[in-house]
């Protein structure tokens, strides 16, 4: 199987969590955590960045595989198929969760009259074909959206910083109030889910040493950059206020405005390009990768057919969950440990992969 670059993994990382981070994070930071929840974030991304090492640790042990391969060459073909479909389920529920968010966001913020299901039925062929074509394919594809949503993101975040009132997020820290930051942390897990990703594709390195530091260190600057975004976002809308909106995202840039540079006075518009743009491609790579671990588990089964009926489930899924008041809220309750169960089967394979080289070496 083709590999995709480290270049690409991170950037597949920081688009897919920072789409499902911003869009509710900075509210759920401040009533779990308080004024501590950029600490909070910076703490799960330690964990999760030790979870990124171990997982490109078992790309580097196995190259050219990824989970699939090599736990059924640790474990045999029946348990590789149970964790296939285990994450497949995973890989599909997380598609579910970002496609409602999506077109929750559009249809109550800019799409009033447009159901959620129409704009959910029209982006579906887009999703399915890029997912039909590959995971590498659609790699190539965020190292252009990435670098795009990167450079508008940290634009639109630092013209907040300068624009909020710096009282709203003071004191930054209330160490009295520390139990509360540590009790927070399973609220970070649903937002760093797109760690897992790594375990649908393997990544392509020369140096691995060198890996291990980089997707390390790449996991702790996109923390650096979700805590940022949280704080700045509660510059501009207030800690008393932002509780009321469901989407404090949209709110907080729709408060930006630069009239000196006519162009920029509907920051808004320009996150429904960039922004919409990256839902698009996290979407997208959440389906490739449910597709992935689908085909390996049933490969007899035409990639074509599999595209297909997994974008069915996706999508019959999505309209139910449109009928849940607060989804969001709901599926992070429910699933606030799938990725931990996911980086936990992870580790269980490198702990046997460990003890049949030593067995080996004997």
């Amino acid at each position: 199987m083709k590999g995709i670059t480290m270049r690409q993994m991170v950037l597949i990382l920081f688009v897919v969590m920072l789409m499902n981070a911003t869009v509710d994070l900075p509210k759920s930071m401040l009533e779990y955590a308080g004024p501590g929840g950029w600490v909070t974030i910076l703490m799960a991304s330690v964990l999760f960045g030790l979870a990124g090492v171990l997982v490109v640790a078992m790309n580097n042990r196995f190259p050219g595989k990824m989970l699939y391969d090599y736990a059924e060459q640790l474990t045999g073909r029946f348990i590789a198929r149970m964790l296939a479909a285990l994450f497949t389920v995973y890989f599909i529920l997380y598609a579910v969760l970002l496609s409602t968010t999506y077109c929750n966001i559009l249809h109550n913020n800019f799409l009033i009259k447009t159901p959620e299901w129409a704009v959910l039925l029209i982006s579906m062929p887009v999703f399915g074909y890029a997912a039909y074509k590959g995971i590498t394919n659609v790699a190539r594809m965020f190292e252009v959206i990435g670098v795009a949503v990167f450079v508008v993101a940290l634009s639109i975040h630092t013209a907040m910083l300068f624009l909020g009132r710096p009282e709203y997020v003071l004191p930054l820290y209330i160490p009295a109030e520390t139990g509360r930051v540590f009790s927070a942390l399973p609220h970070t897990f649903v937002p760093f889910f797109g760690v897992t990703l790594i375990t649908a594709v393997p990544v392509s390195v020369k140096k691995k040493k060198r890996s291990l530091w980089t997707v390390f260190l790449a996991i702790i600057c996109i923390g650096l950059i979700l805590a940022f975004v949280s704080e700045t976002c509660i510059m501009m809308i207030g800690p008393n206020e932002i509780s009321h909106y469901t989407d404090p995202l949209v709110v907080a840039i729709r408060l930006v405005e630069i009239p000196k540079v006519e162009f920029l006075t509907r920051i808004d518009i320009m996150y429904l390009l960039f922004g919409f743009m990256g839902f698009y491609a996290a979407i997208i790579i959440l389906y490739s990768s449910a597709v992935e671990f689908a085909s390996r588990m049933l490969p007899k089964l035409h990639r074509l057919v599999t595209t297909a009926a997994i974008g069915l489930v996706i999508f019959v899924l999505s309209l139910l969950a449109f009928g849940i008041d607060n989804f969001r809220v709901v599926f992070a309750h429910k699933m606030v440990f799938g990725p931990l169960i996911a980086i936990a089967l992870t580790f269980i394979l490198w702990v046997i992969a460990k003890i049949k080289k030593a067995g080996e070496e004997k």
